[in-house]
């Protein structure tokens, strides 16, 4: 299945081209939620961090995987995870937000499969470049 993984070792942040990396190399990643501005980037499964940099890899997963080590990390970050594939997400300021990961996990999936193995993209939002 192809999938998406970070593919910058370094953590940074670029004010100059919004570009950043706060995720592990070589972590799944899916379309998450990122606390710091609300946005919606494509977040490490392990990590819940985001990151710009990505490439396309075809991993030996299937979608039930993928989904309970998300379910997992959230459950190990103590967030409220329900029956139905979705989080509550405390974004500070009395804030929750619900994200409903497994819906996010498949419009990612969709995603990767426009792209070939290998191929490294630069990713914004939801934006795909490839560079």
């Amino acid at each position: 299945m192809k999938v998406f993984v970070c593919d910058s070792d370094k953590k940074f942040f670029d004010q100059q081209t919004g570009e950043y990396n706060w995720t592990e190399p070589g972590e799944i990643l899916f379309l998450g939620l990122f606390r710091y501005d609300h946005h919606k980037g494509l977040t490490g499964i392990q990590t819940t961090k985001s990151t710009t940099h990505i490439v396309v890899k075809d991993l030996n997963v299937d979608t039930g995987f993928m989904l309970e080590l998300i379910r997992q990390s959230y459950i190990a970050g103590k967030h409220n995870v329900t029956d139905d594939d979705k989080v509550s997400l405390d974004m500070g300021f009395g804030e929750d937000i619900i994200l409903d990961y497994k819906n996010n996990l498949e419009m990612t999936l969709k995603e990767a499969e426009k792209f070939e193995v290998n191929d490294k993209i630069k990713v914004q939002g939801f934006n795909f470049t490839k560079i």
